[in-house]
């Protein structure tokens, strides 16, 4: 998570400034160090993310994702760093196309608030009913 995004998006939501400066205390001058047999690294400073299993850690990701993309024919599902785009349609390009122009606005959203995806950890599945034949082969 990048930090200074999330003090751009508290002050946004008129968050009150020492609940602020609390937040920006807890996030700034953290640094690292990685022991690999016994031989120790410099330490690095840390400019993103948050610490594991601090209880503010869950409260700020939702406000860093509360302005995740929405899609009028599209549900979002976000859980800690994880989410879920689930789509539905008549036809499979009908999804398709749906998904695209969610998927479209999700990149932008992405890019601006400089959040990468894991792609290995990304997956595409196609639920259906019933058991019919499978769906045709997008077409174009």
């Amino acid at each position: 998570m990048w930090h200074d995004g999330l003090i751009y998006k508290l002050i946004q939501l008129n968050f009150p400034k020492y609940l602020i400066n609390i937040l920006k205390s807890f996030l700034e001058n953290r640094t690292f160090k990685v022991i690999i047999h016994g031989e120790s690294s410099n330490t690095g400073v840390i400019k993103a993310g948050t610490p594991q299993g601090s209880v503010l850690s869950s409260i700020r990701y939702s406000i860093f994702t509360s302005d995740f993309p929405s899609h009028p024919r599209i549900i979002t599902c976000l859980f800690a760093d994880n989410s879920a785009v689930l789509a539905q349609g008549s036809t499979i390009n009908c999804i398709l196309r749906t998904l695209q122009s969610f998927l479209n606005s999700l990149k932008e959203w992405l890019t601006k608030w400089r959040i990468a995806v894991n792609t290995d950890k990304t997956k595409a599945i196609m639920f259906r009913k019933g058991r019919t034949k499978a769906f045709d082969e997008p077409s174009g």
